[in-house]
């Protein structure tokens, strides 16, 4: 097993759980569905490689579901509404 594999995998899970919040988005448009979608991905980042693809994991997930996931789409802008699901992912991660 190389080095990269972990963080490759953890890269991967990420990149699944953003195309599904993608689709999923307009069934479903509140702020817990979109951190939700990036909890197995952490999991199973933890699983392959440990610590840190884990904290890869969490840390771009949580950018991806700011960034891709909210209204409007392509921008950052932490409110008070979405402060506290992302420090509940984050405590989660």
């Amino acid at each position: 097993m190389t080095r990269a594999r972990p963080y490759l995998v953890a890269l991967g899970a990420v990149a699944v759980s953003a195309g599904l919040g993608l689709g999923l988005q307009p069934l479903a448009p509140g702020a817990g569905i979109r951190y939700l979608l990036f909890v197995p991905p952490i999991l199973v980042a933890a699983i392959v490689g440990g610590f840190l693809p884990a904290l890869m994991a969490t840390l771009l997930g949580a950018f991806l579901a700011e960034y891709l996931l909210r209204q409007p789409q392509f921008s950052i802008s932490l409110l008070q509404d979405d402060f506290y699901p992302l420090v509940l992912y984050s405590i989660i991660g």
